[in-house]
Parts: structure tokens; sequence; C-alpha cells
């Protein structure tokens, strides 16, 4: 589920940045093109990230960044508080990629 630091490869573009300089990236069921899996749910896919995140990191992370279908899973993360998140950063993939003025217009 979490690849290797440095690949960003992701699927729903969810990027999570761990403690200090560890950093990992959770690719989603059913989107990733190197698995063979299937999505069921937002609810299970938080799961595993949270699984993950309680072993690799203790059950706190300084940020989590999502954009697109990755904001979603960043909501649901926060809301479910199954972890700790210090921050959490959501993007949007229409203001991400427009300029200063049409992002403030949108």
């Amino acid at each position: 589920m979490f690849m290797k630091k440095g690949l960003l490869t992701l699927a729903a573009a969810t990027c999570l940045f761990g403690l200090a300089s560890c950093s990992g990236a959770p690719s989603t069921d059913g989107f990733d093109p190197n698995e063979k899996t299937e999505f069921y749910s937002m609810e299970d896919e938080c799961e595993k990230i949270e699984q993950e995140i309680r072993k690799k990191y203790g059950g706190r992370i300084k940020a989590a960044y999502g954009c697109s279908l990755g904001r979603s899973f960043v909501s649901l993360l926060i809301q479910r508080k199954r972890i700790h998140i210090d921050h959490g950063i959501i993007g949007s993939s229409d203001m991400d990629e427009a300029g200063y003025l049409v992002a403030k217009i949108q």
C-alpha cells in the first residue's frame, strides 16, 4: 500500500508527510496501475492508511495533503480521529492549476 520515499506515481494524488524527513505516499486500491486491486470504500482505504501510520509513525503525522479524490481522504482521516494529523492541507485540482487571480475568484 505505501510506496517508498521519492515515488510519486499516485492514484488520487494523495501525499502524506510524516515525521522529520520521513515521507510516505499511499496508493489507493483500484487506482494504481502497478497493483491488481479493487477500490471498495473510502472507509476501507482510510483504515489501511491509519494502520500504516500507526505502525510506521506511532499514529501521528505532521501533515496530510490531498487534492482531487485525495482531499476526501484527508478530510475523512481527520473526521475519524483514529490517528493524529497536525496539519490537514486540502487542495483542489481546479485551484492547483489556476493562476493566482483565478484561484482567488474560485
